[in-house]
């Protein structure tokens, strides 16, 4: 796709990311895309949610996405899913 119809799709799928949100509530949305925080963000002020939006850094090719990629979810899946701290996330 280009720039311009990926742009046009992610705002297309606001609508309905808003609705899904509204509808399951989660505690946690994790946005690991930084290029789509913006419409995440309008996605949840639009169903009134609010909660805990962590966003990552993509973890593909590059070994510094990937180690905060790391450091920074699995502390809050620990966290979240109140298991043992010596569970391996990998």
């Amino acid at each position: 796709m280009t720039r311009d119809a990926r742009r046009c799709a992610c705002l297309a799928g606001e609508i309905r990311l808003a609705r899904t949100i509204g509808a399951l509530r989660p505690k946690i949305i994790v946005t690991i895309l930084r290029s789509i925080r913006a419409n995440v963000k309008r996605s949840q002020d639009q169903a009134a949610w609010s909660g805990h939006h962590l966003e990552l850094p993509y973890p593909g090719q590059w070994y510094r996405a990937r180690v905060q990629f790391r450091r920074q979810l699995i502390p809050l899946l620990r966290k979240t899913l109140g298991g043992n701290p010596n569970t391996s996330f990998v």
